[in-house]
């Protein structure tokens, strides 16, 4: 027992060996960033009593994003490193969570190492760690998680009810971080569905009679009830409902196609949209060699694995791990980050039925995933944060330090442009420059007549009408557009404040 304990204390450590490191190299490859597109919504929020903060409404309520974000502009306002550094400290405690779980079930440890890691380094978690306005995701997956974890602890140890109570408070704080919070009451009602008489399946986990089971199931409902209505009370616009908005749901075939996106975004170890990319640039061969590299890895992982019920009971809370963000208009990998656990649970359960494999081939495929995860998880942390760092230089080009605008409140609203939404642009990239021109009304500019107009490197034509007083703001690539030059091109803007005067920032 005591070398049992002593080998977890080893995998602990090596655990936080690593992890420490790649959160620093993490944190070094956003340097420079800053707010772009919905960053300025986080803005906003800049109270000095928390209980403002708090109650703070606009079309949702989601007060721990809210305390979050107040937090970091009252003590560190407009440095967007700090928030991203806080966020991937969190993410990391939650992969050290986890690795302590796994190792709770007697798991292979050096399994549970290797797959603990696969969760840090999951290349689709990015949008929810990276992204400056996405720490409510980053807390109801913290939380939500959590509340599971307790609530199975107590299920294996049904007469401690310390952990019962445990899971009741993790999921209050899972719906004070995002509505999305039903998905964990799927999952944890369907654990208690799972264990109760109620299945009929598997009569060997019927752990709660019927009165333990209605009471439990009573009370997580109580708590998603009663932040909605108090949601509703505050003044929360933003109800679900069957519509052609990005935030409605949707049935039928979008579903299913919003389905195969989500998982394969989870499953493959490899940027999505660099797969996508290949396609589109007809780079055939490399697009067969990367899907016959992911065919024979999870072909060989499940290769003669015998499901275990307690496989199909992580395969099911795979799949209700995606409700309800498969049933939205717009998806985007921003959501996945919930069910990433799910699926280290899933394939931990699997090898552990696995007799075909050996140990050691069990672990050179898991470094596998977790050495292609992280490659792509540094391509994309790179690439998101471009239009960061060049914001971040037009900032402090336009302005002589942060310090000029501490004590001002920058807002990001939906304004029309010559009658021209913003959301109307079919550009992304012009969408993410728009949040620069909010700056630019602290800088005596008329940002009521700004005109876009997306260059190539052979057209650096400026408008020869343009008056004085009027920005105008060209963005520009010093290479293609295509995928694979993103990564190491340079984004430029030009800046163009009066005839005569022209500026080139790079990023």
């Amino acid at each position: 027992m005591k070398k049992n304990r002593l080998s977890e204390c080893y995998i602990f450590f090596i655990f936080l060996f690593i992890v420490f490191f790649m959160s620093i190299f993490y944190i070094f490859l956003t340097r420079g960033s800053f707010f772009v597109f919905d960053d300025y919504t986080m803005l906003d929020l800049k109270f000095n009593n928390y209980k403002d903060a708090f109650f703070f409404v606009d079309l949702w309520w989601r007060p721990l994003k809210s305390i979050f974000y107040n937090f970091y502009n009252i003590n560190f306002y407009l440095n967007a490193q700090i928030i991203i550094m806080s966020k991937i400290i969190i993410h990391a405690s939650l992969s050290l969570i986890i690795l302590k779980y796994l190792l709770y079930l007697k798991y292979d440890k050096k399994l549970v190492l290797l797959l603990s890691l696969l969760f840090f380094s999951a290349q689709t978690s990015v949008a929810a760690v990276i992204w400056i306005n996405t720490a409510d995701n980053l807390f109801l997956t913290l939380f939500g998680t959590l509340s599971f974890i307790f609530l199975n602890i107590y299920i294996a140890n049904i007469k401690k009810l310390i952990f019962l109570i445990f899971s009741f408070i993790c999921y209050i704080l899972t719906v004070l971080s995002k509505e999305t919070s039903i998905t964990f009451l799927c999952i944890n009602l369907f654990c208690i569905f799972y264990y109760s008489v109620f299945n009929v399946f598997d009569n060997d986990k019927k752990i709660f009679n019927i009165n333990k089971t209605l009471a439990i199931i009573a009370f997580f409902l109580i708590i998603f009830i009663s932040y909605f209505y108090y949601r509703n009370f505050l003044g929360a616009k933003w109800v679900p409902q069957f519509n052609s908005g990005r935030t409605d749901l949707i049935v039928g075939q979008n579903t299913i196609i919003n389905m195969i996106f989500y998982f394969v975004s989870i499953f493959s170890p490899i940027d999505n949209s660099f797969i996508y990319f290949l396609f589109i640039e007809k780079k055939y061969l490399l697009l067969s060699f990367f899907i016959s590299f992911l065919s024979i890895i999870y072909f060989i992982i499940f290769y003669k694995t015998k499901f275990s019920k307690k496989s199909f009971f992580f395969l099911l809370l795979l799949i209700i791990s995606s409700i309800p963000t498969v049933f939205l208009n717009h998806i985007s990998e921003l959501y996945t980050y919930i069910s990433v656990f799910f699926y280290i649970m899933f394939i931990i359960e699997n090898f552990n039925s696995n007799n075909f494999l050996s140990n050691n081939l069990k672990y050179f495929f898991i470094l596998t995933l977790v050495f292609f995860n992280f490659i792509s998880f540094i391509f994309k942390t790179i690439n998101t944060t471009y239009l960061a760092r060049l914001s971040s230089n037009i900032f402090y080009e336009m302005s002589d330090s942060r310090q000029k605008f501490y004590n001002q409140d920058i807002y990001y609203n939906e304004i029309n442009y010559h009658k021209y939404n913003y959301s109307q642009y079919k550009t992304s990239s012009l969408i993410q420059v728009l949040p620069i021109i909010i700056l630019t009304k602290y800088l005596n500019y008329n940002s009521d007549k700004i005109f876009f107009r997306e260059i190539s490197e052979s057209n650096l034509n400026f408008n020869k009408n343009i008056s004085n007083n009027v920005v105008s703001i060209y963005l520009n690539f010093h290479s293609s557009h295509r995928y694979f030059d993103n990564f190491f091109q340079r984004p430029c803007i030009l800046i163009q404040y009066e005839i005569s005067q022209k500026k080139e920032v790079c990023g």
